[in-house]
């Protein structure tokens, strides 16, 4: 990972989208380069539907 934390993230958005977060808590920083997922990160995505728009 190397500081990458795209993948981190993506598994906050899942469990933002099931409703699992506590309210009290901030949404984490977006890391900078979400826009530009790798294939990798793509595919886990789609495998786990994660909506990424917005």
């Amino acid at each position: 990972m190397f500081g990458d934390y795209r993948a981190l993230y993506l598994s906050w958005l899942l469990r933002k989208q099931a409703g699992e977060p506590d309210p009290k808590f901030k949404e984490p920083a977006r890391p900078p380069d979400m826009k530009r997922l790798t294939g990798s990160q793509v595919a886990l995505a789609e495998f786990l539907r994660i909506e990424l728009s917005g």
